[in-house]
């Protein structure tokens, strides 16, 4: 066989042996480093082969593994100052490979003459760049000892394949640390998100979620994270909307942001959350993905609804308050002048009997007046303290009736208005049992609101049987209440007109006092109104109760 033959044979045996190498495949750099050392020096047949590798600032060369084949001896860690031999990397980055007969002559490598090749006895050398996308990393280097020695192109071509097979397996080497690298920081970031209280998510720009940790699962009430994974974000939000203002705000700014918005769980019910969110922008400025952070902020939520409606409530009370007072010192002093003024007038001794029976009469009214405020005042307080008892006794619902009836019509003639009753519940319902006082007192409330605020037309007071309830109502033609008043009539210290000029009497009070007593008495009360058209107030009376 040819000479040449030969070392082609070793050659291709050589390349096989690297790229079968086991050690390579499993990822062991420095035995698969050594093993390759090894095998240039038995295919080639030189004494000394390394494989060296350059520093990430490129100003040293150390030497990953050096063979020498006569005593089968591998060491390693020399380095070699990159600056103090311009011309040698010089070479090796324009030629990526140097083959040097007289290596302590040739131009490209006498610089290592005395530091190096002479030490070493090294006459030739043959070196391949190890390069990776262009740049070099390292060298594969073999070393002649003894006469100078004229390598063979297949040598040198056998050589460079060696450094690209070497690159490969630094390239692989450097992908395995990244990778690794990677899952142990994703393993981290998942251990940690699977450990927090919030929802932590990340999506693409289009909403298809592609994290999210178990806690956000749990408060959408999905049974898995990865039955979020199927998701787009966008079936989630309450309004969609939300998520375009939210990549608008982002879209220029990679920053943080903060934002509260509703959510659906799988069950259709909507949170509140609030959302710690931020655009991730790759090198070319491009938005690539959304990440966030989710926390359930619905108790808070109800929270500060409950203390702004309290604060409200606290508000409209000090006003109600207010309003109260400036209407009690004008229901006491209003009579009580008027009272006092009659008083200095009687005193007019040549005064007329008619005179003086007039007087009078507007001096019981101012009294009547006074009592009636003080009654109120002492009801409310009464009820509000609990010092307020029931007694309950059967009563005749056509005496209820007919008592009020008889009581108003004298003051409704006065005015010129019509009072009717209408006893429907007559032959059904003789009698119920009811506190008499309390039942008198509502009805008294509601017939001298529809006389007060009924200028002319009618008043009717009637009764009716419905669903086991007996229903007593007060229909006037009066100045009805408004929409939004109709409730907060029953509230302590309101009046329909409370906002305009008053051009009625009263504290205020009666409503919420007949709302008190019918509660106390197991019935309800409520009204139908329309401004203009007058106003029908109910009172519901269960029959059967004991």
């Amino acid at each position: 066989m040819k000479e040449s033959e030969k070392r082609a044979h070793l050659q291709r045996t050589g390349i096989a042996k690297i790229a079968l190498d086991p050690f390579a495949a499993a990822y062991d750099m420095q035995t698969a480093i050594e093993r390759i050392t090894g095998i240039l020096s038995e295919t080639i047949g030189v004494e000394r082969s390394g494989i060296w590798q350059l520093s990430a600032d490129h100003d040293g060369l150390e030497a990953l593994t050096i063979y020498e084949a006569d005593k089968m001896l591998y060491s390693k860690g020399q380095i070699l100052n990159t600056n103090l031999f311009p011309a040698y990397f010089e070479a090796l980055r324009s030629e990526t490979r140097i083959y040097a007969e007289d290596a302590q002559n040739d131009p490209r490598t006498a610089e290592l003459a005395d530091s190096y090749l002479i030490p070493l006895g090294i006459t030739s050398l043959l070196d391949a760049g190890i390069m990776i996308e262009g740049r070099l990393i390292g060298v594969v280097c073999c070393e002649h000892i003894g006469p100078l020695r004229n390598w063979h192109p297949d040598e040198e071509a056998f050589v460079s394949t060696v450094a690209s097979m070497v690159a490969q397996l630094f390239a692989n080497h450097e992908r395995r640390i990244a990778e690794k690298t990677l899952e142990e920081s994703e393993h981290k970031f998942r251990s940690l998100t699977n450990q927090l209280p919030v929802g932590v998510y990340r999506t693409t720009i289009e909403g298809q979620i592609i994290f999210a940790n178990p806690a956000l699962a749990r408060m959408l009430e999905y049974d898995s994270n990865e039955q979020l994974l199927r998701l787009n974000v966008r079936e989630l939000y309450a309004d969609p909307l939300e998520r375009e203002k939210q990549l608008q705000v982002l879209e220029y700014n990679n920053q943080i942001m903060q934002s509260e918005f509703q959510l659906r769980k799988r069950s259709g019910e909507l949170i509140w959350v609030r959302d710690n969110s931020r655009l991730l922008i790759d090198e070319k400025g491009e938005p690539v993905y959304f990440d966030g952070v989710l926390e359930d902020i619905s108790l808070q939520k109800v929270a500060e609804k409950a203390l702004f409606e309290a604060k409200e409530k606290a508000e409209q009370s000090d006003r109600l308050k207010s309003y109260f007072l400036a209407n009690i010192s004008h229901e006491i002093r209003t009579p009580m002048n008027a009272i006092i003024g009659f008083i200095d007038l009687l005193k007019n001794t040549d005064m007329k009997v008619e005179e003086l029976k007039d007087h009078m009469n507007i001096l019981e009214q101012g009294a009547q007046r006074l009592m009636s405020t003080l009654n109120d005042i002492v009801e409310i307080s009464k009820i509000e303290s609990g010092q307020m008892e029931t007694v309950w006794s059967e009563v005749s619902v056509i005496e209820v009736m007919q008592y009020h009836y008889i009581f108003f019509l004298p003051e409704c003639s006065r005015k010129g208005i019509e009072l009717r009753i209408n006893m429907q519940a007559g032959d059904i319902v003789n009698t119920i049992f009811t506190d008499r006082n309390k039942l008198d007192s509502i009805l008294t409330n509601l017939l001298s609101n529809a006389v007060k605020f009924t200028s002319e037309g009618f008043i009717e007071l009637g009764n009716f049987v419905k669903d086991n309830q007996l229903i007593f109502y007060v229909k006037d033609s009066g100045t009805g209440i408004p929409n939004e008043m109709q409730e907060a009539v029953f509230d302590r210290f309101i009046q329909a007109d409370m906002e305009r000029s008053r051009p009625h009497e009263g504290s205020g009070l009666g409503l919420s006092i007949v709302r008190a007593y019918a509660e106390m008495i197991g019935g309800a009360v409520s009204l139908e109104s329309e401004p203009g058209m007058g106003s029908t107030f109910y009172l519901k009376v269960p029959l059967n109760q004991e």
